[in-house]
C-alpha cells in the first residue's frame, strides 16, 4: 500500500490519501487494506523542524504487508 499524508506540526495525521491498494488480488483484500488504514492513522511521527521550530510536513508512507 501506498499512501500520502500530512503530518501537523505535533506529529499527528492531519490529511492521509491513498495512492494505491494492496493485494487486490486477495479475497479478503478489503479487510487487509482497512486494517492497514487503521494502522497508519494510529502512527505519531516526530515532526519536521524549520528554524528551531516544529511546522507541518508532507510525506508519502509505503506500507509492506505479508500474508504468509
Amino acid at each position: 500500500m501506498l499512501a500520502k499524508i500530512a503530518i501537523d506540526k505535533d506529529g499527528k495525521i492531519a490529511h492521509l490519501q491513498v495512492l494505491s491498494l494492496a493485494h487486490s488480488n486477495a479475497p479478503n483484500w478489503k479487510e487487509i487494506n482497512e486494517t492497514a488504514l487503521a494502522d497508519i492513522k494510529k502512527m505519531r511521527y516526530k515532526p519536521a523542524i524549520y528554524q528551531g521550530k516544529s511546522v507541518a510536513d508532507c510525506s508519502d508512507v509505503s506500507v509492506t504487508i505479508d500474508l504468509y
